[in-house]
């Protein structure tokens, strides 16, 4: 579910790759496995969803359509993702020590962009304002 709170809550959409989403890809996806979400970006109308199962979907929430699903973001679950305030690209960590960055535009992994960790990474965030720094 999405939704805002402006000041009271309200649902703006429902996501279920089972029933609303369409898009080749999410009929790929529904073929092999059912998702577990774990994780949720938004930024504008792209919505990205990660999975238990190792998968992040792009969505573009305003046609309720899979545009990418990205069948191995990570060895195990992603927990943290964020989008770069300005440019079209995407942070994504998880339990595997790693942080790994996305082509939004291109709808695929940044070749040879992996960060490692010392621990477990659950959470990821670029500066809102100008991007030049990413938390971990």
């Amino acid at each position: 579910y999405i939704g805002v709170s402006d000041p009271n809550p309200r649902l703006l959409h429902r996501l279920a790759i089972g029933e609303g989403l369409v898009g080749a890809e999410a009929e790929l996806y529904r073929s092999t496995a059912v998702p577990r979400f774990s994780n949720i970006s938004v930024r504008g109308d792209l919505v990205l969803l990660g999975t238990s199962n190792q998968a992040l979907f792009l969505v573009d929430i305003s046609k309720c359509e899979v545009l990418k699903v990205l069948q191995v973001s990570h060895p195990v679950a992603a927990w943290g993702m964020d989008f770069h305030p300005s440019l079209s690209i995407l942070a994504s960590a998880s339990e595997a020590r790693d942080v790994r960055f996305w082509n939004v535009a291109d709808r695929r992994p940044a070749v040879g962009k992996v960060l490692a960790a010392t621990q477990p990474v659950f959470s990821v965030a670029f500066r809102s304002t100008t991007g030049d720094l990413l938390a971990l």
